[in-house]
């Protein structure tokens, strides 16, 4: 009897786990070593689309400690289409922290640490099939962000 419960205990758990994720395309996860974003180091993301009749939802993920300096993060993207031009670009801003309270945003899973996730690009459509690229760059004040664990980038099938 046990081992029956046990069993379906798996079961519930994997299906939740497998429908979780369902949908996505693409989820990568670049660490910064010493905790450190310079401005010079350019993220790229490439990833491959193989659907042009769908939209898709495109993420930044991001973690960050609660000494990170700054009440937010801008970043700069370039989208390049598989021929290498440029489908897209523009200037984010992503809240890290409360701005009245200073009290940090997002999830706290490893003590100091922030998860975090923003919604880049929504309902994005491609042209054309093929690998794509994004390349990321912070875009603050400072040559130098310390405080900053990784960031990441997430692409999943849009809700019709």
């Amino acid at each position: 009897m046990k081992d029956r419960l046990k069993m379906l205990c798996i079961l519930i758990f994997s299906f939740l786990l497998v429908s979780c994720e369902q949908g996505k395309i693409f989820d990568s996860i670049n660490d910064f070593n010493d905790s450190r974003w310079d401005e010079d180091n350019t993220l790229s993301f490439s990833f491959e689309i193989e659907d042009t009749n769908i939209t898709y939802d495109i993420f930044y993920t991001l973690r960050n400690k609660s000494d990170y300096r700054y009440q937010n993060l801008y970043v700069k993207y370039q989208l390049l289409d598989p021929d290498g031009e440029i489908v897209s670009y523009d200037l984010h801003e992503m809240d890290l922290f409360q701005p009245k309270t200073g009290k940090p945003k997002g999830k706290s899973g490893f003590g100091s640490i922030y998860s975090h996730e923003f919604l880049a690009l929504k309902d994005k459509n491609f042209d054309k099939t093929g690998e794509y690229t994004m390349n990321i760059n912070q875009y603050m004040r400072t040559s130098s962000l310390t405080e900053m664990v990784s960031f990441g980038l997430k692409i999943k099938k849009s809700n019709p």
